[in-house]
């Protein structure tokens, strides 16, 4: 430019171009992904892109992502993705300028019209961003129900054909586009059963009567304890005269298996009460409120015929262990 043609304020007061607060964001935003196809190069959809980028400027050497409904590796210093469900399947990536000519985005053919394919791209990115949450919260429902519900299950997924591709590949189903009920199949099921471990540990207090049969007092599986049916017997193995006292030494009996498992009262779920004559309900729940407080247990209480050694009332219960009884602030 000629000197004659430069105002003078600029002469006398230079200014520099002022810095582009974005500029470094928009460099970052200058590259694009790759993964190398049958036929050429294929470019990573929009957020798998973004999600390359952010884990390539981090310096991670590794990271993970789901591509047309396989999960695979992103190997950085290697520049390969890894198939996870067969490690043979390898492919190059390599990070380039958006400009490179490219087969399709992720899986989708390039058309002639780019808008098509922006939009294309975009519903995709919007399907898959909209059913992730469903695809982890569906994965977690079947886990659960796979250990605990031996036989098969039907479930419905609303879900984008691209979801369910990938649910299916990670499930070990074959995948139809227009099926959208899956089941369990018998062999996970089965397998699953046969594989999860029941830790059960028997409790016995010294203060109650031994058992009259081939049982255990209580026994603890993680946090619950399940207690026997307890009668009114002393430590002797004496039974107590009458439903009030019976009631009452059931419920003592009660109270020590509880605390040698490490409960209490407090601590009781539910209980069930078996008695030989309803007419004894009434002194039945007279002494029952002595020991229990609210919030008090869920209870069911039926007539039999006759219980062991003739006893007129027979009390087993549910509880949680951990929870240790608390006197009333009144009586300290």
């Amino acid at each position: 430019m000629c000197r004659n043609v430069i105002p003078n304020d600029y002469l006398n007061n230079p200014v520099l171009l002022s810095h582009d607060k974005n500029s470094e964001e928009n460099r970052n935003q200058d590259y694009q992904w790759y993964y190398e196809g049958g036929n050429g190069w294929w470019k990573y959809d929009r957020r798998s892109n973004s999600y390359l980028e952010e884990l390539y400027n981090k310096g991670e050497k590794e990271g993970s992502l789901l591509l047309a409904g396989n999960l695979y590796r992103i190997d950085f210093e290697k520049n390969i993705q890894i198939r996870v469900s067969d490690q043979t399947k390898t492919r190059k990536i390599r990070r380039d300028t958006p400009f490179l000519p490219a087969k399709g985005i992720a899986g989708i053919i390039v058309s002639s019209s780019i808008d098509n394919v922006a939009s294309t791209d975009i519903q995709v990115i919007e399907d898959a961003e909209r059913d992730e949450r469903l695809i982890q919260a569906l994965k977690l429902l079947m886990i659960t129900l796979q250990m605990k519900i031996p036989f098969p299950k039907w479930f419905h997924l609303d879900l984008s054909a691209i979801s369910r591709r990938a649910l299916c590949n990670q499930m070990n189903w074959r995948f139809c586009l227009r099926q959208t009920c899956y089941r369990f199949n018998s062999n996970m099921s089965k397998t699953s059963t046969k594989t999860s471990k029941i830790n059960k540990k028997a409790i016995t207090s010294s203060d109650v009567y031994k058992p009259v049969g081939p049982y255990s007092q209580a026994v603890l599986t993680d946090k619950t304890l399940y207690v026997s049916g307890v009668l009114g017997l002393d430590t002797q193995s004496n039974m107590i005269c009458g439903i009030e006292g019976q009631t009452r030494q059931a419920l003592n009996n009660l109270k020590s298996i509880l605390e040698a498992g490490e409960s209490s009262l407090q601590g009781v779920l539910k209980t069930t009460i078996l008695l030989t004559s309803m007419d004894d309900f009434p002194c039945v729940n007279k002494v029952y409120a002595e020991f229990f407080t609210e919030v008090y247990p869920a209870r069911s209480t039926f007539q039999v015929v006759k219980l062991p050694l003739n006893a007129l009332i027979e009390i087993e219960a549910i509880a949680l262990i951990g929870i240790k009884e608390v006197a009333c602030p009144c009586s300290r």
